[in-house]
C-alpha cells in the first residue's frame, strides 16, 4: 500500500467513537479529487507515499498503546482491496476503526469499520463527483460530513441531509477553518443551524485545527 504517514494524534472530526479520542492515523497517499479548500495537498499524489506491506502497517500501528485507528488520505478507498484486508487484520487486534473518505467511491465492504463520508458542497468545486451509493449504503454509527464555506453550501447541505435522513446516521456540519481555527466562522454556522435545525445535526469544529496540531513529516 502507498502510505504517506503513520502517526498518533487526536480525532479532530466527529465520529462514532467520539471527537477528541486519541488515535493512530494511517494516512494513505493519492486522491482523485482537487477540492478548493484541501488541507492535505501533501498527500494528494500517489508519489507522496511509500510502499508498505499490510503486515508492516499493522505492526507499526500496534506499537502504539491505542485501540482507535483512523484510516484517511488522500483518498483511502482508491486502494480498496488493500484497505479491506487492513481492516480485517486490525480488527483481529481489537482496533476500533474509522475511514475518512470523500464521497466519490462506493462505501460497501468495509465492515466493521465506521465511515465518515464527506459530501462535497458547491464551494469545493467537486460536487459533480459525488456518488449517491457512497451515502445510501451508510448505517447507524456512520457520518456524513459537510465542509461549509458559505450560506449556499449550508442550504445544499440541508438538502442532502433531508435526502438521507432516514438512514439514522450523524450529519456533521463543519466550517472551513484557517490553520489557527477561525471560531467566528463556527459561530456563524451555528446561527444558521439553530435557524434551520435538523435531527442528528452536529456542529463539527475541527479540534486539531483549533489546537494547531502539527502532523509529523
Amino acid at each position: 500500500m502507498k502510505i504517506r504517514s503513520i502517526f498518533t494524534s487526536v480525532d479532530g472530526e466527529i465520529n462514532d467513537f467520539h471527537q477528541g479520542r486519541l488515535s493512530v492515523f494511517v494516512r494513505l497517499a493519492g486522491c482523485n479529487l482537487n477540492c478548493s479548500y484541501c488541507d492535505t495537498k501533501y498527500a494528494q499524489s500517489i508519489k507522496a507515499g511509500t510502499e508498505k506491506s499490510i503486515s508492516e502497517i499493522v505492526s507499526n500501528v500496534c506499537k502504539f498503546n491505542l485501540d482507535k485507528v483512523t484510516i484517511t488520505g488522500g483518498e483511502p478507498l482508491l486502494q480498496a482491496d488493500e484497505v479491506k484486508i487492513l481492516i480485517k487484520e486490525l480488527s483481529t487486534k481489537g482496533k476500533k476503526i474509522t475511514i475518512e473518505t470523500n464521497g466519490s467511491i462506493n462505501t460497501d465492504g468495509y465492515f466493521p469499520s465506521r465511515m465518515v463520508v464527506d459530501y462535497k458542497l458547491p464551494s469545493s468545486g467537486m460536487e459533480h463527483e459525488m456518488k449517491v451509493k457512497a451515502f445510501s449504503l451508510l448505517t447507524v454509527g456512520d457520518v456524513i460530513k459537510f465542509v461549509i464555506s458559505d450560506y449556499k453550501d449550508f442550504q445544499r447541505a440541508l438538502q442532502i441531509h433531508d435526502l438521507f435522513s432516514s438512514l439514522g446516521i450523524i450529519f456533521a456540519y463543519s466550517p472551513v477553518l484557517t490553520k489557527n481555527g477561525d471560531l467566528g466562522q463556527s459561530a456563524r454556522l451555528l446561527e444558521w443551524m439553530l435557524t434551520e435545525p435538523r435531527k442528528s445535526m452536529v456542529l463539527n469544529v475541527q479540534l486539531h485545527k483549533i489546537i494547531n496540531l502539527k502532523e509529523p513529516e
